[in-house]
């Protein structure tokens, strides 16, 4: 049997891929070396599924070709898309400070809500599907597994990457379209945390704490970076939210052989000037006291003894010893508190990947490659990583439906 559309890949993309196809009249084939369909999604949101954000915008996607405006696809009506996708699905939405949730906030809702389309589309979807080769000629794809082989007219290819490799993932689409001549963005971690050389980290393990990261790299005047929210810090290094959405900027720059700097601003909302004014009062009014307990009542135990010690002070030193260089010093570390990346926690510990499948190679109208005619692509397998927030599903489900409705045009077929 010869398939007007194999997909391969079961996750949120090459099911949306599949849907639309389906739709479209396509008879389309979902392929998928997984037992079962979807597992990603049910790890998403922490198991609660944010399936989009309201505030939509191409700005809060990274990829590496400088010269694709995703704003062509990305824009603030991605996400009513993505919304009426799952209501037609029966996957009932809920907001959360602009998170889109299922109002179950339960991500296997989401799933049953797929299999659910998939199976009343009739699309004919395989499991533990181990690929060994894809070729085309004469204008049919040929994918050879262990269990089969599967004919088709058009190729969607919707794995995703190579990270959190327990859902799945094992990076092995990106050679299918390396076989194809695509040109493979180098693959790293994204969303995930950064391993730091400091040794002080060790004795911060488990404060978390609002911040401001600035990014900068020594020799250079610029700040490179810069990003705000609740930071965590652990034995390794950082983590957290702000942290998630550096840490492939602040790879890449590693990458290219330069040396970037976080630099921790562990008092936002107050100034430099302010913040001396704060410190030297507490210092001055308990000159009998010990500088830890002077700071005791503004920051974090285990972030004021780090900051005193840095300084030069000790913790249990007293405050009338302090002169107004103490303070300088101390407030110096306080607003621009260091930590030196050596690398990111690794693809087993990343959300997502950045890197993929070059976007100069992709029609982005439709998702087609410009190299193979018939040959689609959707997902984390091409070169766009989204921020925390839902972001990435949004991807997955904008990029899968562009690529399944242009796949299933029926003069094309």
């Amino acid at each position: 049997m010869i398939y007007d559309i194999i997909v391969i890949g079961a996750g949120p993309a090459g099911m949306t891929a599949s849907i639309y196809a389906a739709r479209n009249k396509a008879n389309v084939c979902l392929l998928e070396h997984n037992d079962r369909t979807g597992r990603k999604i049910l790890s998403t949101g922490n198991g609660k599924c944010n399936i989009t954000n309201m505030n939509m915008s191409s700005e809060y996607y990274n990829t590496s070709s400088k010269n694709v405006d995703l704003s062509r696809i990305i824009d603030e009506r991605t996400t009513m898309e993505v919304i009426d996708l799952c209501n037609y699905m029966g996957i009932f939405t809920r907001v959360k400070n602009g998170y889109v949730y299922p109002y179950s906030e339960q991500a296997g809702a989401v799933l049953d809500g797929f299999n659910s389309e998939l199976s009343r589309l009739n699309v004919h979807t395989f499991t533990l599907v181990d690929i060994i080769d894809i070729t085309l000629r004469d204008g049919i794809y040929t994918v050879k597994s262990g269990s089969g082989i599967y004919e088709g007219r058009r190729l969607i290819i919707a794995g995703g990457s190579k990270c959190a490799s327990k859902t799945g993932s094992d990076g092995s689409c990106y050679e299918y379209a390396r076989s194809f001549g695509h040109h493979i963005v180098k693959v790293i971690p994204a969303l995930t945390g950064l391993i730091c050389k400091e040794k002080y980290f060790k004795e911060l393990k488990g404060v978390r704490t609002e911040a401001i990261l600035n990014v900068t790299v020594p020799g250079h005047s610029e700040m490179f970076f810069s990003e705000r929210g609740e930071l965590q810090l652990a034995e390794y290094g950082i983590s957290g939210i702000p942290v998630f959405q550096l840490c492939s900027r602040i790879k890449r720059l590693m990458d290219n052989g330069l040396n970037p700097v976080v630099n921790i601003d562990f008092t936002p909302d107050i100034s430099a000037g302010e913040l001396y004014r704060i410190i030297r009062e507490m210092i001055k009014r308990c000159p009998d006291s010990s500088v830890a307990s002077a700071l005791s009542g503004f920051l974090n135990n285990k972030i004021a003894s780090a900051v005193i010690r840095i300084s030069g002070l000790k913790p249990s030193g007293l405050c009338e010893n302090i002169s107004n260089s103490n303070i300088h010093a101390l407030c110096d570390i306080i607003k621009s508190f260091t930590a030196t990346p050596s690398d990111t926690r690794g693809f087993e510990n990343a959300q997502c990947c950045a890197g993929g499948v070059s976007l100069d190679e992709i029609n982005l109208n439709t998702m087609e490659s410009r190299l193979v005619p018939g040959l689609y692509f959707a997902g984390e397998i091409l070169d766009v990583d989204g921020i925390c927030g839902g972001y990435n599903l949004t991807w997955a489900v904008t990029s899968g439906r562009i690529a399944g409705l242009n796949s299933s045009v029926m003069e094309k077929i």
